[in-house]
């Protein structure tokens, strides 16, 4: 787990508070650079993260009020253009997970794992996502 994100001016740290939360920072700071433009345009930039993963520093953005809409989520997962054979998509809908920056939405938060079933009432089998997933990969309703 991570602790509050700190701001300062256009500079957010994350903390981590134990192995998960590191573990997720430097999984945001590995994914961060090795995408390419048009995925990183949908992550918060990393500025630098420490070689264990104790704390990521990432620019500031102006957190959502509302969590997203199942549209705008299936427009950034498509936008995200998942490939069989990578890990998940890395983000949820949660307002607290995104944020303005330099004018587009962004994640705040990318190294989650949510079962998508959680966030909306849609079955999984009626979801644009799953039927893009191979079976063996779909989310469990």
């Amino acid at each position: 787990m991570r602790s509050p994100v700190i701001v300062i001016g256009w500079l957010a740290f994350k903390f981590a508070r134990d192995a998960r939360g590191r573990a997720s920072n430097l999984y945001e700071a590995k994914l961060y650079r090795g995408v390419d433009e048009s995925r990183r345009a949908l992550l918060c930039p990393v500025v630098w993260a420490s070689r264990r993963g104790a704390l990521l520093i990432i620019r500031a953005a102006e957190p959502l009020t509302e969590m997203m809409t199942e549209e705008e989520y299936w427009e950034a997962f498509e936008t995200w253009d998942y490939m069989p054979g990578e890990d998940s998509c890395p983000f949820e809908p949660k307002a607290c997970d995104w944020g303005w920056f330099e004018g587009r939405k962004v994640a705040l938060d990318y190294s989650s794992r949510l079962s998508i079933s959680r966030a909306w009432p849609t079955p999984c089998s009626q979801r644009r996502c799953c039927k893009r997933l191979p079976t063996s990969t779909a989310m469990p309703d």
